[in-house]
């Protein structure tokens, strides 16, 4: 059974986001323990909650640990998952990787990963980035509620402490496992926790209430920058006054999308490519899952799956049922109440090709009506060109051939591309 709530540990579900699914980060160790038993005492996170625990083989008792967090979900009646990765070392970024690549793989756009992050974490957090450098977002520390590329991540136990969870946990006699490596102070995580908190704390008794402090003044000065640079996307880089700002800008605008940014150095140097490029260039940068896409003054960020290769040709029926594009290029179908239906082929990047669109007394290169209609380049490689036998009777939902927009009025029928989220 789930112990009784102990007021020491702030169970904090002000900002939880609503969720298909809760799922846990659940290591087994002393943290997540006292999160899954405050969870299992929520009745309607309960319904909707799932553990993952990955194991990442680098200790001895790591199949031990395993079958623990199996026998501790049984009795919450909790569904777990255990994720087996391999690591190509022992660092802590490896590790850290691999549990992203898992909850990546693992969890969709409605779910909502929940870690057990505490205050201690928070302060080591923020010594941990300034010790390596970063900008003021790196130093505000995580957040309670954030977005990652994907899914929610929340945090409930970010304001209570590490004294608190654990007495939580010896008062409730709740069985958690102990990871050796957590002593090794070649880590540099616990070289703060074990080594410069404890120092700083000799030095100065009340030092975490005023890193605390500081982690606020620093928030709210991120949060009035977010706010004034604003979630548009594309962004106008010329809202930049000053060129010398402009990297610091790109900075805080990724983070503002919940999008991780690239290196200073790299910001550095797109947004010299940027500031420099004339009407016939397009500065670009790939960095991780993104895409950086400067065209004519705006920046897009757009999701980088989208534009490394394009889908093979596709042979299809097009009819009133949706059938989804490869490589998650959308979805085409047709709006009517019969049962019409035309085989198609489906390509892409074929900008050369000719349509012939109503209006017009010949047939026209699709790549002269982009250059008319001014179409962002981004977008025409992914338009999907609709194909039956030689002819070509669309190009996404921009130009529609003359004599099959004939025919479907004749029929009362409409065409539809549902393109995806290409921007971030």
């Amino acid at each position: 059974m789930a112990p009784s709530a102990n007021k020491t540990v702030h169970l904090d579900l002000s900002q939880l986001p609503q969720a298909s699914r809760y799922v846990l980060a659940y290591s087994g160790g002393m943290d997540s323990t006292a999160l899954l038993h405050l969870l299992a005492m929520e009745p309607e996170i309960k319904n909707k909650l799932m553990a993952i625990h990955v194991n990442h083989g680098l200790q001895q008792e790591a199949n031990q640990w395993v079958r623990h967090c199996q026998a501790t979900c049984a009795n919450l009646n909790i569904p777990l998952h255990v994720a087996e990765v391999e690591l190509s070392d022992h660092s802590e970024l490896s590790a850290r990787n691999a549990r992203i690549g898992v909850f990546r793989a693992q969890l969709n756009k409605d779910d909502c990963l929940l870690t057990a992050h505490h205050s201690d974490d928070q302060l080591e957090t923020m010594l941990f980035r300034f010790l390596r450098g970063t900008g003021l977002d790196g130093l505000c520390g995580m957040q309670q509620l954030a977005n990652h590329e994907i899914y929610h991540i929340y945090r409930p136990l970010l304001h209570s402490s590490k004294t608190d969870i654990s007495e939580f946990v010896k008062h409730h006699q709740l069985p958690f496992v102990c990871d050796p490596s957590n002593e090794n102070n070649q880590y540099s995580r616990n070289f703060i926790r074990n080594e410069l908190v404890p120092f700083l704390q000799s030095r100065q008794a009340d030092v975490k209430e005023k890193i605390t402090l500081t982690l606020k003044n620093l928030s709210a000065s991120a949060d009035l920058m977010h706010q004034m640079i604003g979630r548009h996307n594309p962004s106008n880089i010329h809202t930049v006054t000053d060129n010398r700002h402009l990297p610091t800008y790109l900075y805080h605008w990724l983070n503002t999308l919940g999008v991780p940014a690239p290196s200073h150095h790299r910001l550095q140097q797109f947004a010299k490519d940027c500031l420099s490029s004339g009407n016939d260039k397009q500065p670009r940068m790939v960095f991780g899952d993104h895409l950086l896409w400067f065209w004519k003054e705006r920046l897009y960020c757009l999701d980088s799956a989208f534009f490394d290769h394009p889908p093979a040709t596709q042979q299809l029926v097009l009819s009133k049922h949706p059938v989804t594009l490869q490589k998650r290029m959308g979805v085409l179908l047709l709006h009517t109440n019969q049962n019409h239906s035309f085989a198609v082929t489906i390509k892409y990047r074929q900008n050369q090709a000719k349509i012939k669109l109503a209006n017009h007394h010949s047939r026209k290169k699709v790549k002269n009506l982009f250059q008319e209609d001014g179409i962002a380049p981004w977008l025409r490689q992914v338009l999907p060109y609709v194909y039956h036998g030689d002819r070509l009777l669309a190009v996404g939902n921009l130009y529609l051939d003359e004599a099959f927009s004939d025919q479907l009025n004749t029929l009362n029928a409409e065409f539809e591309w549902r393109s995806p989220a290409f921007l971030r």
